[in-house]
């Protein structure tokens, strides 16, 4: 499960970062978040965050830091999205990568005390 879900967010990370470089439906995302400014860095990190959550497969290592940033990254979406006033339906994704970056968090933290 934690392969699983480890190459199902690094996968989702890769492709939401990319596509907040190129998209531009994605990219007008970010000017009603009010976060045009900062979208380039927020997609960088992303993309920063998929690359290690699929290296740490090779590099367990990196499993830690590359989960606490996208779990992160989710956490500050959630406040993002409660900000301007979005449905909780808009922010079941935020939600849900949450849940799955903390799990995989968990998990690594776990496999680093045994």
């Amino acid at each position: 499960m934690f392969h699983a879900f480890t190459i199902f967010s690094g996968g989702s990370f890769l492709i939401f970062g990319a596509g907040y470089l190129f998209s531009p439906e994605l990219q007008r995302e970010f000017v009603r978040y009010g976060l045009a400014r900062v979208r380039v860095a927020v997609a960088l990190l992303q993309i920063a965050g998929a690359a290690g959550q699929l290296l740490s497969l090779v590099y367990p290592s990196l499993a830690i830091p590359a989960a606490l940033g996208l779990a992160t990254m989710m956490g500050v979406a959630i406040i993002v999205r409660v900000n301007i006033g979005d449905t909780l339906l808009q922010m079941l994704p935020a939600i849900a990568y949450l849940g799955v970056n903390a799990y995989l968090l968990w998990i690594a933290i776990a496999r680093t005390l045994v």
